[in-house]
């Protein structure tokens, strides 16, 4: 079976059947962790990450052999203007990242906001199927030293 299959496979076993014995709401690896440090790095409620979380992942190899690999965030909140987006770090990263939204009426900042995390999402959350496919987490705790 190649990575691609195998990352299929382990998306049905892990992410389904694996959130479905734990309990979970939510059908994915680990998308809580990426939406902490993203809404603590933004300035957004971390007590949101509860809602966010309950994210869905979506892997399949297609006719022609490729990966296709999606999340689907149902509850994604954001906010680029107001309450923690206003401390100096949180607000230099959203105007950095061209999404603070102070005067935007149109909401297009909260969208791309709203993208850029969930890109990110989508990004950690193959990375670690992929990774746990290939049998190599554990090698890669072991080289950060986090056994």
């Amino acid at each position: 079976m190649d990575n691609r299959a195998r990352i299929a496979k382990l998306n049905i076993i892990k992410d389904y059947i694996g959130s479905d014995l734990a309990g979970s709401l939510g059908h994915n690896a680990q998308v809580a962790n990426v939406l902490a440090a993203t809404y603590i790095a933004y300035g957004q409620d971390p007590a949101q990450v509860a809602e966010g979380s309950t994210a869905f992942d979506y892997a399949e190899v297609t006719e022609n052999g490729d990966l296709y690999f999606a999340v689907s965030i149902p509850s994604l909140e954001v906010g680029t203007y107001g309450g923690g987006t206003v401390r100096e770090m949180q607000k230099q990263l959203l105007m950095a990242s061209n999404v603070y939204g102070g005067g935007d009426e149109t909401g297009v900042s909260k969208l791309k906001l709203a993208e850029l995390i969930a890109a990110t999402a989508l990004a950690a959350e193959l990375n670690l199927i992929a990774t746990l496919a290939k049998h190599e987490l554990s090698k890669a705790h072991a080289s950060l030293k986090r056994d």
